[in-house]
């Protein structure tokens, strides 16, 4: 059976999938099977796959979770169980950027957020970051409970614009700045409509 040649009984192909049913494992069992394992179509050839996603409580010996479902529907939440959110970015202790258009700056590895001052037409809308100076490279990781969202960026040079959003006005929008710490940076916002 080759690729997505799911209904080819005639063809048999060598996969590890079961070896995944006992991970962690020191090695995996090769199995020859063609397409009666999975009932011959796409959808039988998915949910084969999908179930032989280790999904067993606990964490192995080198720190990995031994339910991979978590790293694929919660991602954060399976880093956070691991103890690997080590950020102490939190809106308690975020530098509030004030409102749109105020440069404010802070440590390149610091943390800010917009919430007080949202103006009151704000509702839900993207945003717009800018830096009009700094010491490079800052990655930063954003989110905003309110709207469900969040993402990354990375400011490199002064005066680049990062899109993100939706952000929305009943919550905090926090900015978890990830630079080295050896310099600061300047950040303002703006609607990004």
């Amino acid at each position: 059976m080759g690729d997505y040649d799911t209904g080819n009984t005639s063809s048999f192909a060598t996969n590890t999938c079961r070896s995944f049913d006992a991970y962690p494992f020191s090695s995996p069992t090769p199995v020859n099977e063609n397409c009666s394992a999975h009932g011959c179509d796409h959808l039988g050839h998915l949910e084969y796959w999908m179930s032989h996603l280790p999904n067993k409580p606990g964490v192995t010996s080198n720190g990995n979770l031994k339910n991979w479902w978590k790293y694929i529907v919660d991602y954060d939440g399976a880093i956070q169980e691991l103890g690997l959110n080590q950020s102490n970015c939190t809106a308690a202790n975020a530098v509030d950027l004030g409102a749109p258009g105020t440069q404010v700056t802070v440590p390149n590895n610091g943390c800010v957020k917009v919430q007080n001052g949202y103006p009151a037409w704000w509702g839900t809308r993207n945003m717009q970051l800018q830096n009009p100076s700094g010491s490079y490279p800052v990655p930063f990781t954003w989110s905003n409970s309110c709207a469900g969202s969040s993402g990354s960026g990375s400011f490199t040079g002064d005066w680049q614009t990062k899109l993100i959003g939706p952000t929305n006005s009943q919550c905090a929008t926090l900015i978890d700045l990830q630079g080295s710490g050896s310099g600061n940076v300047t950040i303002l916002y703006h609607s990004g409509s």
